[in-house]
């Protein structure tokens, strides 16, 4: 599990100098107050590697949990796509507040 984590971690900072250019280019942003379960559902594994990362950073400042636990780590990811197949239309800003 090590190495998916890992891997994970790599794909997201690798695919972040695509994204920008990318951002770039197009003029697009990723509006994580409108972002859907159904649009994260649709993403490329590498975007959703690097939007959980966000996320993650998201939560430990609300929370100021500064550690990282691979364990939790992969719960949240899981719970997070069951509640998203769920609810394709809901936010996923709203289940992260939840």
């Amino acid at each position: 599990m090590k190495k998916f984590f890992c891997l994970c971690l790599l794909a997201g900072f690798l695919t972040l100098p695509l994204s920008v250019q990318a951002a770039k280019k197009g003029g697009e942003e990723l509006n994580m107050g409108t972002l859907t379960c159904g649009e994260l559902l649709k993403m490329e594994e590498e975007e959703i590697a690097l939007l959980y990362f966000w996320l993650d950073g998201y939560m430990s400042k609300a929370t100021n949990n500064l550690k990282i636990n691979e364990k939790e780590a992969e719960a949240n990811i899981t719970t997070l796509a069951e509640e998203c197949e769920k609810a394709p239309k809901k936010k996923v800003m709203s289940l992260i507040r939840e």
